[in-house]
């Protein structure tokens, strides 16, 4: 099956438009249950309490979302709220394994162990002044979940660890991983790591192929624990 990637090159808004082109019929599909959840004003104040701090802090993830809701001609307000799975309490697995080769390379593997939809899946290259990145794109996550390489040489893979903590008044972990995608070093991904408090947490496995370095690191909402 042949793979579909978007080649992106152009601000944020108009790269999560395209996003959103691509996966209109899942998103379109996907939305009447985040349309009628937000009906319930607990539940959108909740979601706007993070968009609001997303806003302060990280404008350009929040131009991307609002591209793909555009791009996808549904309502930007339901199309935050899937992006919200703390409080939409979404759930989704996957499965990640390193390990180390006898001439002491690692090796990395990722499986989505959600239920496949065709059509649902392509790579997303991000171009920008200081180089790019490429990440799985699907219709209900930002760019940069699940997994992900850089010009800097850092490959990642997220899985979801089913935190019991979960803290609705942080931002979504979907966006504490797009943070992180953008890492130029193992050091700087550790420390993207501690500066979004998610919602919920989450296992991040990592390699810098210039210096041949692993990492395996369990974030929290409100902690960190790092294995070289």
């Amino acid at each position: 099956m042949q793979t579909e990637i978007l080649r992106l090159n152009l601000d944020p808004y108009e790269n999560g438009k395209k996003s959103g082109v691509f996966f209109k019929k899942h998103i379109q599909e996907n939305i009447d249950k985040y349309e009628e959840a937000i009906k319930d004003p607990i539940i959108w104040s909740q979601c706007e309490y993070q968009l609001r701090k997303l806003e302060e802090s990280f404008p350009n993830y929040v131009e991307e979302i609002k591209g793909k809701a555009d791009g996808a001609e549904v309502d930007f307000k339901a199309y935050f709220a899937m992006m919200c799975p703390e409080i939409m309490e979404d759930v989704t697995y996957c499965t990640t394994i390193m390990c180390q080769d006898k001439h002491g390379n690692f090796l990395l593997s990722h499986n989505e162990d959600t239920e496949f939809e065709e059509g649902n899946f392509c790579l997303a290259k991000i171009i920008t002044e200081e180089g790019w990145l490429v990440t799985s794109d699907t219709y209900n996550m930002p760019f940069g979940n699940s997994f992900s390489w850089n010009s800097y040489g850092i490959i990642k893979t997220i899985n979801y660890c089913h935190e019991p903590d979960i803290h609705k008044q942080n931002i979504s972990r979907l966006f504490a991983q797009r943070h992180i995608s953008d890492a130029t070093s193992i050091e700087d991904l550790i420390k993207r790591c501690t500066e979004i408090r998610p919602a919920s947490g989450f296992h991040v496995n990592a390699i810098d192929k210039n210096s041949n370095m692993a990492v395996s690191i369990e974030v929290y909402p409100d902690d960190i624990d790092v294995t070289y």
